[in-house]
């Protein structure tokens, strides 16, 4: 699990958790990332996030303000390749965020 804030991703006022692979119970929702409004992830934090798809385009599952689901939308179509690389487990935690690039 990674957090990504703006110095990774380039959107500002978030923070974009990417994990590798499924939790338990949750295969239906299929490869994916989530996304908390602030600049820091709390513990409890996910328990507000916003889970976006690595579909094309990407699929937001709840609400985001318009700025940010714009500017998250980019983010993982830019990065598509290398977060599903990541959640497959085909690279490792490292070699993501060396992949990743701010969009």
């Amino acid at each position: 699990m990674s957090n990504l804030r703006a110095p990774e991703t380039g959107v500002a006022g978030i923070v974009i958790w990417v994990s590798a692979g499924e939790p338990a119970g949750a295969a239906y929702l299929g490869p994916r990332l989530w996304v908390v409004i602030g600049d820091s992830l709390h513990p409890d934090g996910l328990k507000h996030a916003v889970i976006v798809r690595l579909t094309c385009p990407p699929d937001v599952l709840g609400e985001l303000p318009r700025e940010f689901a714009d500017q998250v939308a980019s983010f993982v179509s830019t990065n598509r390749d290398v977060l599903l690389r990541h959640w497959d487990a085909d690279i490792a935690t490292r070699e993501m965020l060396d992949l990743v690039v701010r969009a």
